[in-house]
């Protein structure tokens, strides 16, 4: 709806009923997925206003504990006529009861020599922001700039193997590992699983924890120099920093990433108009 001062907001509810899923197992068995409940909002100010702000945000879960949620929100200021700036931050949480964990299609049995699919319960958080400043100093003279920082964690846990996939149930569709039948090769960074623990290793699957951060940003100053001829000169920086650990700390992951070895890119465009 769309209130008499001009905000606006809204929000909503749906549901997923349950599917077949034929491409989760990458080229194995169709998957029954469960059924899942989601909402979703959003609110918003007046958008003519020097200064406007928003947020929405979302939220699903499944009988299986499988869930996603994530909020947004933005703010847009215009101090001046010839200045505009952008801020806005992005968080996302998701939780896979079976998310595919050891690779791109099925697992190699070495005690039954046969092919499984394993998966495992997976939980990301993913944190994004960005900046963005408009600034016209004079009519032919302006000056642009980009930030944006982007980290985002996973962990993969609570290994899981496909048995029935159109089982009714979850405990129907998979068998999960007990705890005394995985272990971790830290020599190697291999997980280890002895269905049965019978002392004979099934399966090696590597470790696929994450934590990726990165940053890029651009700096432009154009300068029309006489009508249609212009000059731009550019700083371009990215930052990239990888580690397999699956623990996210916003604070402690920037810290991070800043002292990574950044990457500078200057560039000098020049256009001129040729009066023919």
């Amino acid at each position: 709806m769309t209130l008499m001062n001009y905000w606006e907001l809204g929000s909503g509810i749906n549901y997923n009923g349950p599917d077949i899923r034929t491409t989760a197992l990458w080229g194995g068995p169709a998957i029954k997925t469960d059924g899942r409940l989601g909402s979703w909002f959003f609110l918003s100010s007046n958008r003519n206003k020097d200064l406007s702000v928003s947020v929405n945000g979302y939220g699903n879960q499944a009988i299986t504990g499988t869930s996603s949620a994530g909020i947004n929100t933005n703010l847009n200021w215009r101090p001046a006529t010839n200045v505009s700036v952008g801020f806005s931050v992005n968080y996302n949480h998701q939780i896979d009861t079976w998310a595919n964990w050891s690779g791109y299609g099925p697992t190699y049995d070495m005690q039954n020599e046969t092919k499984e699919y394993l998966l495992a319960h997976f939980n990301q958080k993913t944190l994004s922001s960005t900046f963005r400043l408009d600034w016209t100093l004079t009519p032919d003279l302006s000056l642009q700039y980009y930030g944006s920082p982007f980290v985002t964690a996973g962990k993969y846990n609570r290994f899981i193997k496909v048995i029935a996939p159109r089982g009714d149930r979850y405990d129907d569709r998979f068998y999960s590992f007990m705890d005394d039948e995985i272990s971790y090769n830290t020599t190697d960074g291999y997980w280890e699983i002895d269905e049965g623990t019978d002392g004979i290793i099934n399966y090696t699957v590597p470790n696929r924890d994450f934590n990726y951060k990165q940053f890029n940003s651009n700096l432009v100053l154009r300068w029309e120099y006489r009508l249609g001829s212009t000059l731009f000169l550019v700083w371009s920086q990215g930052i990239t920093d990888f580690v397999n650990l699956g623990d996210f700390d916003f604070g402690n992951d920037l810290h991070t990433l800043f002292k990574a070895e950044p990457e500078n890119i200057f560039l000098i465009k020049f256009n001129y108009l040729l009066n023919l």
